[in-house]
């Protein structure tokens, strides 16, 4: 009997974590939000991605937002009118025209990434170059931390359970990225945020309703009319309510 137990524990811990939406409730989100604020929002990252996936209307609004970014004109301007300065302008466009020429981790894919932030509260990529080509890597937000107004490298992707008010901690168990490593984007009021609540209401009355149907069987309609309708226009009610 205890290794059945302990079995169904490790199953459910599994569960758990492979789908960041099982067992999510008020309680649990303000926990959640409560952890994101001390920079330790791993889990909520990840339900904020599932969300944006299984809700129509944060899936549209991302693709929207995404095509907008995408196919904005960029240029790059020279800091001053010298031949030096233009012909360095020129370098650096063609390398980042030829960025935007690749099939995956280019400038397309960065612009992509980036605009995640306004729904997500931040996006990161790593620009570096390979066999003289640059690239653009995305960061995943469970693999960065965020606290002390700095970015904080989580590879296992785990709580560290670090201390807001102790940096020392956070440099002892984590790895502080330069700023200059990386381009970043910073939301204070992310859209999925609200989006999570959204998400849960819609949770909890689907499961209120399954619950009424299981124990009370499919419950009547009651239709209202219009006052004053006569009895000759309800069947014309009656097909709308079918």
């Amino acid at each position: 009997m205890k290794a059945e137990n302990s079995i169904e524990k490790i199953t459910s811990v599994w569960f758990k974590i492979s789908n960041p939406l099982r067992y999510l409730s008020t309680p649990e989100i303000e926990r959640l939000l409560e952890q994101s604020r001390q920079g330790q929002d791993v889990r909520l990252q990840a339900i904020y991605a599932l969300i944006e996936q299984q809700t129509p209307i944060f899936s549209v609004c991302m693709e929207k937002r995404c095509a907008g970014l995408a196919n904005r004109v960029w240029d790059i301007v020279p800091n001053d009118e010298s031949s030096e300065a233009k012909a360095q302008a020129e370098k650096v466009k063609k390398v980042f025209e030829r960025s935007d020429e690749r099939s995956e981790d280019s400038l397309t894919d960065a612009f992509r990434t980036l605009q995640q932030g306004a729904f997500r509260g931040r996006a990161y990529v790593k620009p570096f170059f390979n066999n003289g080509e640059l690239v653009w890597k995305k960061l995943e937000n469970w693999n960065v931390l965020r606290a002390f107004n700095k970015n904080w490298w989580n590879p296992s992707a785990e709580y560290p359970c670090l201390s807001i008010t102790d940096e020392e901690s956070w440099r002892q168990n984590l790895v502080e990225i330069p700023r200059t490593e990386i381009c970043y984007t910073l939301y204070s009021n992310p859209i999925d945020l609200p989006g999570v609540t959204v998400y849960l209401r819609q949770l909890v009355g689907e499961t209120k309703w399954a619950q009424m149907v299981e124990r009370r069987g499919n419950p009547q309609v009651v239709i209202t009319a219009p006052e004053g309708t006569p009895d000759s226009n309800l069947n014309i009610w009656n097909q709308r309510a079918v």
